[in-house]
């Protein structure tokens, strides 16, 4: 589920993350494709498709096991469906 995206201080920090990793974020910084993964993940739940857009073009094919493989699913495939509904291409 992504409920826990709803919240005030969840959307707050999301928010500054995303900010901050688009502006500053380093192609070579050791978090960022788990960082963006999970930013990516947390703007499809929230339904803000132009945001997550940004961030799977960011991450291109490099998925990480979490947060896609919750709950239960095959981390490959969630992405993979989250990434073309961003980007329009489902």
């Amino acid at each position: 589920g992504c409920g826990h995206w709803a919240g005030r201080r969840a959307r707050q920090v999301m928010k500054a993350a995303f900010d901050w990793w688009l502006e500053w974020g380093q192609e070579g910084h050791p978090r960022r494709l788990v960082d963006l993964n999970y930013l990516a993940h947390a703007k499809h739940c929230e339904g803000r498709a132009a945001e997550a857009a940004a961030l799977f073009l960011r991450i291109g094919d490099h998925a990480t096991e979490h947060p896609w493989s919750y709950p239960e699913r095959d981390p490959y495939t969630a992405f993979r469906t989250a990434r073309a509904a961003a980007l329009g291409t489902a």
